[in-house]
């Protein structure tokens, strides 16, 4: 967890160099059907996996956080809600150019930058999907270890 806290300082620095997604699973996706086993049904969820804007970051006393807009123009596919999608992780994936071969897009590592928790309503075409901040998480996470 120290090596991921240490790298949000450049990560936050450099993120207009790379594509931010989410993972998460909106209800509009997920079914229950009837078992086959010996349980009476089935969670069966539907991921979403989606490339955003670049999000907004707002600090706020302790906290950290991420607006995340998702436009809903042209021939985008977003759910009506985002319901389902809170605790789905935002994750910031670098991008460079291969100094070997420039016409190379390097992809690295991918580093989680947030956790989804709240959603706005829709304005201008456009609802903002909130995530607590890596900042946040993994500050949490640190005092959360320490204990057990």
């Amino acid at each position: 967890m120290d090596a991921n806290l240490k790298k949000v300082p450049k990560v936050l620095a450099t993120r207009n160099y790379g594509i931010w997604i989410i993972f998460g699973c909106p209800s509009k996706y997920q079914s229950i059907e009837s078992s086959k086993s010996c349980f009476e049904h089935t969670f069966v969820p539907g991921g979403l996996m989606g490339m955003f804007a670049k999000p907004r970051f707002l600090a706020r006393k302790t906290y950290d956080y991420f607006d995340v807009p998702a436009f809903y123009e042209g021939d985008n596919d977003l759910p009506e809600t985002f319901a389902g999608v809170s605790g789905g992780g935002l994750w910031f994936v670098p991008l460079s150019k291969s100094t070997s071969k420039p016409e190379t897009i390097q992809v690295h590592h991918p580093t989680l930058m947030g956790v989804a928790f709240y959603q706005t309503g829709v304005e201008d075409s456009c609802r903002v999907i909130r995530c607590h901040g890596a900042k946040s998480i993994y500050t949490k996470m640190q005092d959360i270890v320490e204990i057990v």
